[in-house]
């Protein structure tokens, strides 16, 4: 079931007008970019060396050294090469937080740089959820084909392609709006608990149905 696993609904039905407040209440000088995920995970770590080596640099070119924020959320040590990489005033490692959602509503860009291909992807949905604006690596979409750019997301193959997406999102806001609310969409019509978990009760009913009979 792996593109009818459910996942929780973080944002809620009323995620617009949980996102405005957010924004309300929280500073936000320059752009704020969100990356997710605990950092001894491998996919995690490959993101991390990417973004320290061409994700980085590509944004500091288009924003400049302190034009933005790259708020690094989960727990775990970095990796030992690329710790001191992400030493830069734009990098903020936050570790565990207890409000995940504000962090959600409040970012301008959802950013998942891992560039190795896997399976279903459950924080991208549970991202999707709280109508973000994704920046996602291509590698991502074997597991989530789902995953469209300029749809429900902005995707590239590479770190500088990345930072472009970022930019592109960030200067673009009527691009960046129809990208959270498609990505809303794509949540609710594939992964809320009463479509995908409906699904998921189908197949076990049929599966009992065909036992059944045999």
């Amino acid at each position: 079931y792996k593109r009818q696993h459910p996942v929780t609904d973080g944002g809620g039905l009323d995620w617009q007008s949980r996102r405005l407040n957010a924004l309300s209440a929280v500073s936000r000088p320059v752009p704020r970019i969100l990356m997710v995920g605990a950092l001894h995970g491998t996919a995690t770590r490959a993101g991390l060396r990417l973004v320290a080596r061409e994700v980085l640099p590509g944004l500091e070119q288009q924003f400049g050294l302190q034009g933005f924020e790259l708020h690094i959320v989960g727990q775990g040590q970095l990796p030992e090469d690329v710790a001191a990489l992400l030493q830069r005033p734009s990098v903020m490692l936050r570790g565990y937080v207890e409000d995940i959602d504000l962090e959600f509503f409040t970012a301008d860009v959802f950013l998942v740089p891992m560039p190795i291909t896997l399976g279903f992807r459950s924080r991208v949905i549970t991202a999707f959820s709280y109508g973000v604006c994704g920046v996602i690596h291509a590698a991502n979409q074997a597991g989530l084909p789902e995953l469209v750019h300029e749809e429900n997301a902005l995707i590239a193959r590479t770190g500088k392609g990345l930072a472009s997406q970022i930019a592109r999102a960030v200067s673009d806001t009527a691009l960046a709006d129809r990208i959270r609310r498609r990505a809303r969409e794509t949540y609710e019509s594939l992964w809320t608990e009463e479509i995908a978990g409906g699904a998921i009760a189908d197949e076990l009913e049929a599966i009992y149905q065909g036992n059944s009979i045999a």
